[in-house]
């Protein structure tokens, strides 16, 4: 088994629900996220990514088994649904693969797959943390109004938009580049690494940190409101999730702090994706280690009337990947 230090290292940093125009490297001339742009610069941005279905759990077990959804028997999301057994036999995942010829495997954050992968050396599992906000509510003690916390309207209150109640220092993202910086520096140099940094953001909850809340105006973003026309020419699926999402219902400057919160949340991811690559840099790793980025999906923000995932629109089903 070779582990040759000249055999190259594996970053992959992946996030949830992020859209590709939410990144000045496609394009978006207002957007800010200067690491992933300069990361951009000096590598490769695939400009017709898609996701093989725009539903976290089915694209993450897609992502991780290189097999369509339907082959592998992953449709939707209910984790509880999957028993393990849902996969053929025959499958194996890539970082099984890698496994085999040496690397050191590990992941830090969302996992969200339909099965626990077996091939990692290590894994710690961190989403969202209960006592500043779960996908419905804030923590104990934490009021929405002073927090500017927006829900989807209706039956399922999902957290739209708001102000994260934990700090810039304590909260997932944060933790989990953390524990990678902390792993490169204590690794054995002689093992190559394939890590996977995997972050819920911008997923919702939409809570940026401070002062991510405040990275972008509306003035600077091209938001698109609710279209009653773009709607009637959707489909009857189509027209059934925007009437399940009910973002209609929502005010013009509703409408304007959920995509000034979204955009500052991928703002934020930027922020601790730079800090990690900084950390590579620092320790003499940048040159021999494969940096990934890629998004499971993104979501839709209320163009017409959809709030969420699980439709074939581009700010959904079309995903960022960059490879430097």
């Amino acid at each position: 088994m070779s582990t040759s230090p000249t055999r190259p290292n594996i970053l992959w940093i992946q996030t949830d629900e992020q859209r590709p125009d939410s990144l000045g490297c496609y394009g978006s001339t207002w957007a800010k996220t200067p690491n992933l742009d300069e990361l951009a610069a000096r590598g490769v941005t695939f400009r017709r990514a898609f996701c093989q279905s725009p539903v976290c759990v089915p694209s993450r077990s897609s992502q991780m088994t290189c097999r369509y959804p339907q082959e592998i028997g992953v449709l939707n999301n209910p984790i509880d649904a999957y028993d393990g057994k849902v996969y053929p036999d025959d499958t194996v995942m890539f970082t099984e693969l890698l496994a085999d010829v040496g690397y050191e495997t590990v992941t830090f954050g969302k996992r969200h797959i339909a099965k626990r992968p077996t091939s990692w050396h290590r894994h710690e599992s961190c989403q969202l943390d209960p006592k500043y906000a779960g996908f419905f509510d804030l923590g104990p003690g934490y009021n929405d109004a002073d927090y500017r916390v927006i829900k989807r309207p209706g039956s399922s209150p999902i957290i739209l938009a708001g102000v994260y109640p934990g700090s810039l220092t304590d909260n997932p993202s944060r933790r989990i580049t953390d524990w990678a910086i902390d792993y490169l520096r204590a690794r054995d140099r002689a093992i190559p690494f394939m890590l996977r940094v995997s972050h819920n953001y911008p997923h919702t909850p939409v809570l940026p940190p401070k002062p991510f809340d405040r990275l972008y105006t509306p003035d600077e973003l091209p938001i698109r409101y609710f279209d009653e026309q773009a709607y009637a020419t959707r489909s009857a699926a189509d027209r059934a999730m925007a009437d399940a999402h009910k973002m209609r219902q929502l005010t013009p400057d509703q409408i304007r702090q959920i995509w000034c919160h979204y955009m500052g949340l991928c703002g934020y991811v930027d922020y601790e994706v730079g800090r990690l690559l900084a950390a590579l840099r620092a320790l003499g790793l940048e040159e021999n280690t494969l940096i990934v980025y890629s998004s499971d999906h993104g979501k839709m923000l209320g163009e017409w009337g959809a709030g969420e995932k699980g439709c074939f629109d581009d700010p959904v089903w079309r995903v960022p990947m960059i490879w430097s």
